[in-house]
């Protein structure tokens, strides 16, 4: 189930089946609601004939970028308060890796960039966005 595309009303009566509590459910809303979704876009431009500059531009459209107290009652292997961190992955052909950059804020939006050589075929390179804090926030997606 995709909980953060469900509407809220569906979302409820999935809650209210999964808890007893009502003061549970109400957390268990507000934490779905507060997980962060992001758009992203990217960019390529050919530097010279060896090189390729890869732009990758993301942007939160909802939700926030840390882990609170409430978090810790559904994601129970979390102790303390945090902020989750992100890993952009340039994968080549689902098998290979060749670029990766950490980042750890992301208030609005955020540009980073790859330099890699041209002996990748673009068509064939995949942008992966992963989540160390909470499973399955991941993003996958094509370079375009």
């Amino acid at each position: 189930i995709d909980l953060l595309n469900l509407p809220n009303q569906k979302l409820y009566q999935l809650a209210n089946k999964l808890f007893n509590n009502q003061s549970t459910v109400n957390d268990f809303i507000s934490y779905i609601n507060s997980l962060p979704f992001f758009a992203i876009n990217s960019k390529i431009n050919y530097i010279n004939e060896n090189e390729v500059d890869i732009k990758v531009f993301i942007t939160r459209i909802h939700g926030n970028d840390r882990i609170d107290n409430n978090s810790n009652k559904f994601i129970n292997r979390l102790i303390k308060v945090k902020s989750y961190a992100w890993w952009l992955v340039l994968g080549y052909k689902d098998d290979e890796i060749i670029s990766f950059k950490r980042f750890s804020h992301l208030s609005k939006s955020k540009d980073i960039s790859f330099t890699i050589s041209k002996i990748y075929d673009v068509n064939k390179i995949k942008l992966y966005m992963i989540c160390d804090g909470i499973m399955g926030l991941d993003i996958v997606q094509k370079i375009t």
